[in-house]
């Protein structure tokens, strides 16, 4: 545990003072979420979701082709594993 924070791994810690802007504070408590803010929360979550699922079906599609990059599927001849451990004996 890093000697900087007070407080245990786990836990939560209030916010900083000033975080949000009090002004901000006040419209959401006297309005509520309006619908443009309403709207930016909803399509910020359907872009993670979009970007979440789209890498998965990618690489689910690229796994079922059977198809993927030679240079990555296959054994190159620049790469080895080296020399063997006991091949230059020591001690």
């Amino acid at each position: 545990m890093s000697s900087r924070t007070s407080t245990p791994a786990g836990r939560l810690r209030k916010a900083p003072e000033g975080f949000i802007a009090p002004n901000l504070v006040q419209d959401i408590s006297r309005d509520g979420l309006d619908d443009t803010r309403r709207g930016f929360l909803k399509s910020s979550f359907l872009a993670a979701a979009a970007a979440v699922t789209g890498g998965a079906s990618a690489g689910a599609m690229a796994k079922s082709s059977g198809q993927g990059d030679p240079l990555i599927t296959e054994v190159q001849p620049w790469t080895s594993l080296g020399m063997p451990v006991t091949s230059r004996p020591y001690g």
